[in-house]
């Protein structure tokens, strides 16, 4: 109840869910539109959102270990769900995604932990309604509606493991047929990738203490101020030193944010 009060908060300044996020994931998340009827947010601090609805800026994340994560389990985090999407939402009107699934086929590009969070949900659809593309999800998690995709396909698709989720729901969806995505077809579809993919070589980088991140950070704002987080990223795992994607990030935004 404080978190919506808060959220709701008149004169709040709010934009469109469709410009809020940003990232790979959701920059690749923006291409899709053309191909589908709506795109929808799991939004871990307003729910389930139409890409259209007016919000706020907020900090909450499904993702264990952060500052702004919501739950001490999976149980707490799958709660948290239920409660949120129980409020009307910012649109005034919420629409479950069992509701969707009865009007069309509904694609689902998410990590294995927002999945889990919403899997009680989508344990009762209809498989032939729904396809879900989750590369990081153990293979128990809904078999009769997940594809499996494995890492080898970003060799065709390019990327990081970040955006693989999202790359492939791009990819069928710009090679649907006009009558519209199938599981059967999609399947089909996403193993010949597989078998034009090739294994992707591994690296071996060094790992750096959040200290060490840092100084490497400090280094290469001093080369160029104007660094953006994607390139720098890239420049540290480009000489041949290990960061998570994530932990730069924040590191990245935390150092800058003390020198203002």
């Amino acid at each position: 109840t404080e978190w919506i009060n808060r959220i709701s908060k008149v004169g709040t300044a709010k934009v469109p869910a469709f410009h809020l996020y940003a990232g790979e994931h959701w920059s690749l998340t923006k291409d899709c539109a053309p191909y589908v009827g709506g795109i929808c947010v799991i939004s871990t601090g307003y729910g389930l959102i139409s890409s259209e609805s007016l919000v706020s800026g907020y900090g909450a994340t499904f993702t264990p270990g952060q500052v702004d994560s919501i739950g001490k389990d999976l149980q707490d985090s799958q709660d948290w769900w239920r409660y949120i999407n129980e409020w009307e939402g910012p649109m005034g009107r919420r629409t479950p995604i069992s509701r969707l699934a009865k009007k069309s086929t509904v694609l689902i590009a998410a990590s294995a932990t927002y999945l889990n969070v919403i899997r009680p949900e989508l344990e009762k659809i209809d498989p032939s309604s729904l396809i879900i593309i989750s590369g990081g999800s153990a293979p128990s998690v809904l078999p009769d509606h997940r594809i499996v995709v494995s890492e080898r396909l970003l060799t065709s698709l390019g990327g990081s493991m970040v955006s693989l989720n999202i790359r492939v729901a791009q990819y069928l969806l710009s090679e649907a047929p006009k009558s519209g995505l199938t599981r059967r077809w999609a399947e089909k579809k996403i193993l010949d990738l597989d078998s034009r993919s090739t294994d992707r070589v591994k690296y071996s980088r060094t790992k750096l203490t959040d200290k060490q991140v840092v100084t490497e950070i400090r280094k290469m704002l001093k080369l160029d101020p104007r660094i953006t987080i994607s390139r720098a990223h890239r420049a540290l795992r480009d000489s041949g030193l290990a960061c998570e994607q994530t932990r730069f990030r924040d590191l990245f935004r935390e150092y800058v944010g003390h020198q203002k």
